[in-house]
């Protein structure tokens, strides 16, 4: 660190003197004063009145006249460092009214601009402060003053190159100015009601409108002192000055005031927007039941159009309500502002509908659509054109005000309305007729898809399409493919089959995905036959289109599959490798234990369970020594696992002795008839002479030739079906007892054995 700038002993030095020479000191010991010092350099900053800042000014002013730049860009960067400081003493005495014009000449000479700004010109041109009702506090009227300076520096002299505690702080001077003014205003009963007084008049109504559009987006911005986020109650201002607002619209005196303002033919353009102004702020900021409220109350309702060529106007003593229509149809460069404060007093809640729409619907509404009886559709786009909208606004009240609609649908040809703007050249009017026609079909009800059948409105609205072109890349393309996929997702079934029956042949090429899940959606309903190949190719194809993803997730997909789990595989043995006494019978398979079936009784005959184990032949399966390759050891324990039993309090002692008249009498259920199935189609080979136990052997010489014989009369005895039975568990007991020491755990527990 330098220690010019930081030496190891902080001392607190006097400022240098107002000089040319002596500029670059200022600079670093404004930039480079140490914290614990800080206070001493602000302090002989504003001593005197800032006496030091005033003397920097009147060298500005010689500087000035010798145009000399570097000079003139250094005091610049010099009170770009008073800002920094972020003293409000210091902002005070430099915006102060000897100082400020002088510091704004300061700031006009920016190094960091392209080219330099003369903005103390354009202030000292300015007819300055203009009071239109005298503020008798000299202290309020001070800060008036003050916010303006501060507004003229943050928004337009520094704009976007001051840092960001410096914007804060002024911020809050302004916020805290504001909080007095209106504090004052609200406790100034006569100067609120002045207000009103010059809205009612003639001479100054343009400044009155102004006041008021200030006063209120004063109480728009203000926050409270001791909080800094911004707080507001059910209105939308702080509690202090909503009682303001309700002083001024109260009693609906400035409500009347403008329905002069805005009906006349008399009133400025200017006076107009004023006022139009003022009712979109305390709308969107204060809430549009206070307005929407005077205008169901207000009455004076005019008569409904007697002809297609009647026009409404405004006549001293008519509603606010007329003066609105009258404007939003005279005036277009009002006419955006008309329509969002139409539309946002047009929603109302479902629970309040009835007086103000009981107004609307008998009175108003068809003065709204008046235009479009007298007037064509214009085939050059504009925003906000009239036809577009009325359009619009009719398009929100279908959406949004229940079976009210449905009397104006009966009432007035919306169809040709809306049929004539299908068929212009206009895209904007054409989008907005086809968001009507989905505002339709969003109502979900029989009334609207009749009123679009009947009076056959997708026929002009599909002559957009371009035949043999592609169509998903225009707006209106769009809108349209948009609203025929709505219509096909939400299952209307009367505009599916009328959009099927009558459009489908026509444009089925131009969007193949759309009208494809079209058809199938009407034949899915009507129970039209489909080819099957050509149903399944296309569903998955709407199918891509429609799901949001799910579809695409494995194990979804595998859990809609209708096929039953794959069996075990079973290798089939060849004849060749087999003699014809040792073929297994595929219509019936081998059993080592013949297990009830799940759908058996627990009460059968448990006599023929041991004498019914093995059956004929099955005895030379088992002891075959000519087999194929011997199998590992990990498949021959995979087949001889034992199905899941219910426990039968068997002891290792029981498990292990073989005792087949013990397991007979204790027959335990198969859980899963895939194991069952599993063991029923298990086929014992013989690994190796050498493995093969010593009784077996020898019982497999004598018992294959008897068996043989025995199969060829078709008889067994019973001693030879209970050898042969006990010869095949005790095989499986042999195998198991390798893992003697997890059985028998499991046996001495009580836990069932699993087949794992």
């Amino acid at each position: 660190m330098d220690d010019r700038f930081y030496p190891e002993e902080i001392t607190e030095r006097e400022l240098p003197p107002c000089e040319v020479e002596k500029l670059d000191d200022i600079l670093v010991q404004l930039k480079t004063t140490h914290p614990a010092v800080r206070l001493k350099t602000l302090r002989d900053l504003t001593a005197n009145d800032g006496a030091y800042i005033v003397k920097l000014l009147d060298l500005f002013d010689i500087c000035e006249l010798d145009e000399d730049k570097a000079v003139l860009h250094r005091i610049f960067d010099i009170f770009y460092a008073f800002v920094e400081l972020c003293d409000r003493r210091l902002i005070e005495i430099m915006l102060s009214d000897a100082n400020f014009l002088s510091v704004v000449g300061v700031f006009g000479h920016n190094p960091g601009l392209i080219r330099e700004m003369d903005f103390r010109s354009a202030l000292e041109g300015n007819d300055g402060f203009k009071e239109v009702i005298p503020i008798e506090d000299p202290r309020v009227l001070e800060r008036v003053h003050m916010n303006f300076r501060i507004h003229v520096v943050k928004d337009n002299v520094l704009s976007r190159s001051l840092p960001d505690c410096s914007v804060i702080m002024l911020e809050h001077m302004v916020n805290e100015n504001n909080y007095y003014i209106l504090s004052y205003i609200s406790d100034s009963e006569d100067y609120w009601q002045a207000i009103k007084e010059l809205i009612r008049g003639n001479d100054k109504r343009l400044s009155g409108l102004g006041l008021l559009k200030e006063v209120i987006q004063l109480v728009r911005v203000t926050r409270p002192l001791d909080k800094l986020p911004q707080r507001r109650d059910g209105f939308g201002a702080p509690p202090v000055f909503g009682t303001l607002i309700n002083n001024l619209f109260g009693d609906g005196a400035i409500f009347e005031a403008f329905s002069a303002v805005l009906g006349s033919l008399e009133s400025d353009l200017a006076e107009v927007e004023l006022a139009v102004d003022i009712l979109n702020i305390l709308v969107f900021y204060q809430g549009p039941e206070r307005l929407r409220t005077h205008l169901a109350s207000e009455g004076r309702c005019v008569a409904p159009p007697a002809s297609d060529k009647d026009r409404i106007f405004w006549k001293p003593g008519s509603s606010l309500f007329t003066a609105l229509l009258f404007v939003f149809e005279r005036y277009e460069s009002t006419r955006v502002q008309m329509f969002t404060l139409l539309k946002e007093i047009f929603k109302v809640p479902l629970g309040h509908d009835d007086k103000f729409l009981s107004v609307l619907y008998p009175n108003y509404i068809t003065w709204l659509l008046q235009p479009l009886k007298y007037t064509s559709v214009s085939d050059d786009a504009a925003l906000f054109a009239l036809h577009d909208s009325i359009v619009e606004l009719l398009t929100f009240c279908t959406e949004a005000h229940g079976y009210r609609v449905k009397y104006l649908f009966g009432r007035q040809p919306i169809a040709s309305y809306v049929d004539q703007m299908l068929r212009s050249k206009n895209k904007l009017s054409v989008i907005q007729a086809v968001k009507f026609l989905r505002a339709c079909v969003a109502r979900a009800e029989a009334f609207f898809s009749r009123f679009l059948v009947q009076n056959d409105l997708f026929a002009p609205a599909l002559a957009h399409l371009k035949l043999g072109k592609r169509n998903d890349c225009g707006a209106v393309s769009s809108a349209i493919l948009e609203l025929l996929a709505y219509i096909e997702k939400t299952n209307m079934t009367s505009l599916v089959e009328h959009i099927h029956t009558k459009f489908y042949e026509a444009y089925k090429g131009e969007c193949e995905l759309v009208f494809e899940a079209i058809r199938l959606r009407y034949e899915d309903t009507f129970g039209a036959p489909t080819n099957p190949d050509t149903h399944n190719l296309v569903l998955d194809k709407i199918k891509f289109v429609q799901q949001n993803g799910g579809m695409d997730d494995d194990e979804e997909m595998y859990w809609e599959k209708d096929e039953e789990p794959a069996e075990p595989f079973v290798p089939p043995l060849s004849k060749s490798s087999c003699p014809a006494e040792e073929e297994v019978s595929t219509a019936k398979p081998v059993k080592l234990v013949d297990y009830k079936d799940d759908d058996e009784e627990d009460g059968g005959n448990n006599d023929d369970e041991s004498g019914n184990s093995l059956k004929d032949g099955d005895l030379g399966d088992l002891v075959d020594p000519v087999s194929s390759p011997p199998p590992s050891e990990e498949a021959v324990e995979e087949e001889l696992k034992l199905p899941v039993r219910e426990k039968a309090e068997d002891d290792a002692a029981a498990f292990f002795s073989g005792i087949a008249a013990q397991k007979s009498s204790k027959s335990a259920k198969v859980r899963s008839p895939q194991y069952k199935n599993m063991f029923q189609k298990i086929s014992w080979k013989q690994k190796s002479e050498s493995t093969t136990p010593k009784p077996l052997q020898e019982l497999s010489g004598d018992a294959s030739p008897d068996s043989s014989s025995e199969k060829d009369n078709g008889e067994l005895s019973h001693d030879d079906e209970g050898t042969s039975a006990l010869l095949a568990k005790r095989k499986l007991e042999l195998e198991e007892a390798q893992a003697a020491e997890s059985i028998v755990k499991k046996s001495k527990t009580g836990t069932p054995i699993s087949s794992s």
